[in-house]
């Protein structure tokens, strides 16, 4: 069960259009997610075990600013993806020297 159960898909849009001012960074991330598959997912306000699992593309917040993707099949698998905003070089230099270390190895 997934948003589009509850609403029609001009509010779906108008809902994931709504998260994007607020969140740029999930538009980056949903403009280049569409570039490379073509759709686009639903937002839903939080995860559900009615959700269906045979063919999911789900995003949903776990708080600002962050999201969760959920996206496949369940014949080749279901990955999920955070979306989170990238921190610029003003914030890394605020980070204790080893937390600082490991982000800039795993950015």
């Amino acid at each position: 069960m997934g948003l589009r159960d509850f609403h029609s898909p001009s509010e779906v849009y108008m809902e994931l259009d709504e998260a994007v001012k607020n969140n740029p960074h999930l538009g980056i991330y949903l403009k280049n997610f569409q570039e490379q598959t073509g759709v686009l997912p639903s937002l839903i306000p939080q995860l559900s075990r009615d959700i269906d699992k045979k063919n999911i593309n789900v995003i949903y917040p776990v708080g600002d600013p962050l999201f969760i993707h959920l996206y496949g099949t369940q014949k080749i698998g279901i990955k999920y993806y955070v979306i989170e905003p990238e921190m610029t070089q003003n914030e890394r230099e605020k980070i204790p020297g080893t937390a600082r270390n490991n982000i800039e190895t795993n950015a």
